[in-house]
């Protein structure tokens, strides 16, 4: 979908533009995944004359209760610039909408897409479950829990429900008085549907009434209610939208049905009267007709929720550190090993909202306790680690899906302790609000600030390269470990990992030998080193820099649990928390090298 690498933009009130595009993209890549017969139109409309596409507006749907409603989702898009455009209310349909305008975008006269194009207006409706039956309330409030709404935007970019899936019985039951409402409980925020901006199309698919026969001439099923063809009042606005498309979904109790999922629309905007003699080269959106047309509008979370998050931290762990990615598959090749997690790892900065609690919220509202502390001085480095909410295990469970959760180690760089000028270069682009999208920051691999410059970024590592590391890479997470006690063959044994990696030519961290044993020699830990990759600053300077890297952690068992049989070992019988001599050398695997 094109290249995110754009100039600052001031105007963008809570983080970088880049940042926000990326946000529409995860959005839009997810609804496409989602909704097969959308994703063809959606190719279809590009491959006509090489089409670019930009979009008139994304559509949510949201439920009123317990801060799940329009603002759980508005609000992250106007601390980024959007305003309230206008509202429309449906009383028959219990229903509330608000849309929004978007910030002023300096998009080039070419520009298309969600890469470079003018940003898309947001219509975001509101099922006001108060007005429903005591019943239907009742349906929904035991799914919604209280807290879970604040995860809105990420829930839209992962496609996955907040709340546990309903039963078919409470899903019929639902949809017999609000259709709105039952579809909302089961696709929660995934996108509604999208709309291409027709007027910005440079071909024949410029004139709606020819997107119109082509569609119908493929085969497409149009909706047909109020006429094919959905024309405001004051004949400025010309909408066409095909049928929601009908997928197989699973209820929570085993029941396979087919349902309505997303649908796909075509808008047109017409200039206004007072400037339709202009030159049509000439013609903005802002001479064109706003708004939309009443009549044409028509603890916090499941654990399949928690699980989804981990593993788009994990994809984006791995698409950005080839070497690291190279080392997690050599793992799972040999001898088809089943793998689990001993911890994950993340770096902030301690700055206005954007420290430990801007990660940690979202876990310990999801069951994650604080396990422990560590401090590092030396560093100007904090860090807590989080255990795990207690969940069932299958016998063999492993990976993200059904294995064990991962620990959660948390590092945050005491901004305050730094010299005066390295605090000025880190607040001069952390802007307030920010930190409050860390999680989905480091799900997207995408910096909430702008990049910095080169001149900046070396200034900041000469003093503290854990803060210059956190500087340029954000949330995404900064290592893995891999539980070396759960793994069932070869790798069970941490020095037989060591030779395999020596063996295979990966560079490993010596910090405090290759191997680091804790005091108590129960912990026993290895590293690779951060790979070094290219990264573009601001000021068009390229150079490499530390990126993340990878751990095997070895948890041996406590010695008032020596004697027990092996197949009896749990993990509450082995060494917890972490030594912090061990952790001071793992944390030298970000090392820099020759550049800084």
């Amino acid at each position: 979908m094109g290249s995110l690498d754009l100039p600052h933009v001031s105007s963008f009130k809570g983080g970088s533009e880049i940042f926000l595009r990326n946000v529409f993209e995860n959005i839009l890549k997810t609804y496409l995944r989602k909704n097969p017969t959308a994703k063809t139109i959606w190719e279809l409309v590009q491959s006509v004359d090489n089409e670019k596409i930009c979009y008139d507006h994304f559509t949510f749907r949201t439920l009123k209760v317990d801060g799940y409603g329009i603002d759980s989702l508005s609000s992250f898009f106007m601390d980024y610039g959007y305003k309230i455009g206008g509202g429309l209310d449906f009383p028959k349909k219990k229903l509330r909408v608000l849309w929004f305008s978007p910030p002023d975008a300096q998009a080039p006269n070419d520009g298309h897409g969600l890469a470079n194009g003018p940003l898309p207006r947001l219509v975001i409706a509101e099922v006001l479950v108060d007005k429903l039956s005591l019943e239907s309330q009742g349906i929904i409030t035991k799914y919604l829990k209280p807290l879970g709404g604040k995860q809105a935007v990420l829930s839209s970019t992962l496609g996955s429900l907040i709340w546990e899936k309903p039963t078919w019985a409470d899903f019929t039951q639902l949809a017999k008085e609000s259709e709105f409402a039952a579809w909302t409980l089961i696709h929660g925020y995934t996108m509604n549907h999208l709309a291409f901006a027709v007027h910005r199309f440079k071909h024949r698919f410029n004139d709606i009434k020819y997107v119109k026969e082509y569609l119908e001439e493929k085969g497409f099923k149009l909706n047909s209610d109020g006429g094919i063809l959905k024309v405001s009042q004051d004949g400025l606005l010309i909408q066409i939208s095909s049928i929601s498309e009908r997928l197989a979904v699973e209820f929570a109790d085993g029941v396979t049905e087919i349902i309505p999922a997303s649908y796909i629309e075509f808008t047109q905007r017409l200039a206004l009267p007072q400037f339709k003699d202009m030159p049509s080269d000439e013609i903005k959106e802002y001479h064109r007709r706003e708004a939309f047309e009443l009549d044409s509008a028509n603890h916090g979370g499941s654990e399949l929720f928690l699980r989804d998050v981990f593993e788009n931290i994990l994809k984006t762990y791995l698409k950005k550190n080839p070497t690291t990615k190279r080392i997690w598959e050599l793992v799972q090749s040999v001898d088809n090993e089943k793998i689990c997690y001993d911890h994950f790892t993340f770096m902030t900065l301690k700055i206005e909202g954007y420290g430990i609690d801007s990660m940690s919220s979202f876990f310990m509202d999801n069951g994650y306790k604080i396990g422990g502390g560590l401090d590092f001085p030396k560093k100007n480095l904090r860090g807590l680690w989080f255990s795990p909410p207690e969940i069932k295990i299958p016998e063999d469970g492993h990976g993200l899906s059904n294995g064990p959760l991962p620990r959660l180690v948390m590092g945050e760089i005491l901004v305050d302790e730094l010299s005066p000028a390295s605090q000025e270069i880190i607040r001069k682009y952390l802007k307030p609000a920010g930190g409050k999208q860390a999680l989905l920051s480091s799900i997207l691999g995408s910096l909430i600030w702008e990049k910095p410059t080169w001149s900046e970024f070396k200034h900041i590592a000469e003093e503290n390269e854990l803060a210059a590391w956190a500087f340029i890479n954000g949330y995404t997470m900064n290592h893995l470990a891999f539980s070396v006690h759960r793994l069932k063959h070869r790798f069970s044994d941490i020095n037989c990992i060591i030779r395999y990696l020596e063996e295979n030519g990966f560079d490993l961290n010596q910090d405090g030998g290759v191997l680091k044993v804790s005091t108590d020699g129960l912990l026993l830990q290895v590293s690779s080193l951060s790979e070094q990759l290219p990264v573009e600053f601001s000021d068009g300077i390229i150079k490499s820099v530390p990126a993340s890297y990878i751990e095997f952690t070895e948890r041996l068992v406590l010695p008032q649990f020596e004697d027990l049989p092996h197949d009896q070992i749990k993990e509450i019988h082995r060494r917890e928390d972490f030594a912090l001599n061990n952790a001071d050398n793992i944390l030298e695997s970000s090392r820099f090298m020759s550049d800084v």
